[in-house]
């Protein structure tokens, strides 16, 4: 059974990854012809790749006199970067009949770069780059034509394999900000986005939902274009409403976790040759009784770990840690608010540091160090008065433990990146650091905190990026802990705020 399981959580999740595109021998691959969901677009001519050049470097206005005609050139890029996924000359049909993609110059990945070579990504940085308005309007817009062309590749009702593809160059657009992603991102995300016969909406596909994660992370990471000068340079790109809506959506996902639980089947066998589902799990509908009930979700949504099995569990992380990732990109502990709907991005990453009680499944070691970056980015000035700064960094100490305690009990564990994510960790607390002088608001507890960052540099990540050399120190948690005890937070209820007791933290360890 073990061997089994461990079978069903790749076929869950090996049509996922970072960076890979998917493979073919998916469900309802094999014999498929792609002329009904091919998407045709020209190669723009010359004239009009040096128009979209100049677009792009601000020495040609989108807007004014030839804006018409400026926005056709920026649709055809579009339709040209995007509809290509439909085309059968970027996959392969070996003999057994399943589409896989390609390899070489007629790549996916060609793809994918050649769209990263047409955004514009803003920065605030102004030592590295000055964007103009005229720029910002080329973000906009070529942010809206690109949305238009992935949706167009969605309506069409394409295989998974095609649809992986759109969904992944989805996540690569919303790289520039571009507003205009953000309500796809949050339809795909709310389960409003695709519809069926009917007109009704309908789930998104697990595998548009991880990518429509990543194109949250993406999103999110962006600075508005229209914004990089003064004290609003950090501002996102979406607006205070637009952005409530769809940080509620991933906290929501984070404390009772993605919808993807029934999505983990063990491959097993019985007798009859029949593949036997794991209770909870979802049968196949083809294989089901037509006089049968049709039964309401056999597995919740929001499913507690103890109703769960391993691979249902192992695949539910999988996604929740996109959604992590995604809300440590806000930068502001809260949005919203002054009198409209709110959201405090914070307390739900606090609680994934220390792994709080009310998580439907336990917050993993990566889950914590991840949240605790996402912790450490909102400090330099951008929270409220009334965030509990104690018990703000009290999490995030908790966090660190919470992923370096498993590595002095287990030195081959390779489930995390080690010095990967300690390399981030690292960038995380050095500009902490540097934040407890500059930042008015964490004046009350600069000291504790620049003591925190000392010791997590020093005896937590220096010696885990440094790991396998001759020499090199391992890591001791020994300050750290003394550290946890010495600082405990005010509010015996861990409260995050001061204005309200909703806000409390369950140490899920105490």
């Amino acid at each position: 059974m073990a061997n089994s399981r461990g079978r069903s959580v790749v076929l869950a999740l090996g049509f996922l990854g970072a960076s890979a595109l998917v493979p073919a021998a998916a469900s309802g691959q094999a014999n498929v012809d792609l002329k009904a969901y091919r998407l045709d677009a020209g190669n723009p001519p010359g004239k009009d790749q040096t128009r979209m050049n100049d677009m792009k470097t601000g020495k040609v206005r989108v807007k004014g006199p030839d804006e018409a005609a400026n926005r056709k050139v920026l649709q055809d890029f579009a339709k040209n970067r995007v509809y290509r996924v439909t085309y059968e000359t970027y996959y392969t049909l070996p003999d057994t009949g399943e589409l896989k993609p390609r390899t070489g110059e007629q790549s996916l990945e060609t793809l994918v770069a050649e769209l990263n070579g047409l955004l514009l990504v803003p920065t605030p940085d102004l030592d590295l780059t000055k964007m103009t308005p005229d720029q910002s309007e080329y973000v906009l817009e070529f942010g809206t034509a690109l949305d238009q062309a992935i949706g167009a590749v969605f309506v069409k009702n394409p295989p998974l394999i095609v649809r992986v593809n759109a969904a992944r160059l989805l996540a690569v657009a919303a790289k520039s900000g571009a507003p205009a992603h953000g309500k796809t991102i949050t339809a795909m995300l709310s389960n409003t986005y695709f519809k069926d016969k009917a007109g009704k909406p309908t789930e998104t596909p697990p595998e548009v939902l991880y990518y429509a994660l990543r194109a949250a992370e993406n999103l999110l990471a962006a600075y508005d274009p229209t914004v990089l000068v003064g004290q609003f340079a950090t501002r996102h790109s979406l607006p205070d409403a637009e952005l409530v809506v769809l940080v509620k959506i991933l906290e929501e996902m984070i404390v009772k976790g993605p919808p993807v639980a029934d999505k983990a089947v063990v491959p097993a066998v019985d007798n009859s040759g029949k593949p036997i589902a794991l209770p909870g799990a979802v049968a196949d509908p083809k294989d089901a009784d037509p006089k049968a009930v049709a039964p309401k979700d056999v597995v919740p949504k929001a499913a507690a770990a103890k109703g769960l099995s391993p691979e249902q569990v192992a695949v539910v992380r999988y996604y929740r840690r996109a959604a992590i990732r995604a809300l440590a990109k806000v930068r502001f502990d809260t949005i919203g608010g002054k009198g409209g709907p709110e959201a405090r991005p914070a307390y739900t990453l606090a609680k994934v540091a220390v792994s709080d009680a009310t998580l439907s499944v336990p917050a993993t070691p990566a889950d914590a160090a991840e949240a605790v970056i996402g912790l450490a980015g909102m400090a330099p000035g951008t929270a409220v008065t009334n965030l509990n700064a104690d018990a703000w960094s009290a999490a995030m100490a908790a966090g660190v433990f919470a992923y370096v305690q498993p590595r002095m009990v287990a030195a081959d564990d390779r489930t995390l990146t080690w010095k990967i994510t300690s390399s981030r960790l690292n960038v995380a607390f050095t500009g902490l650091k540097k934040a407890t002088v500059t930042s008015p608001r964490l004046r009350p507890i600069a000291r504790p905190l620049a003591e925190l960052c000392d010791i997590v540099l020093a005896d937590v990540l220096a010696p885990l990026e440094k790991e396998n050399q001759v020499g090199a120190d391992r890591p001791t948690i020994e300050r750290l802990t003394e550290w946890l005890r010495n600082n405990p937070p005010k509010d015996p209820g861990r409260s995050l705020y001061s204005d309200s007791p909703n806000y409390t933290l369950n140490y899920r360890a105490n």
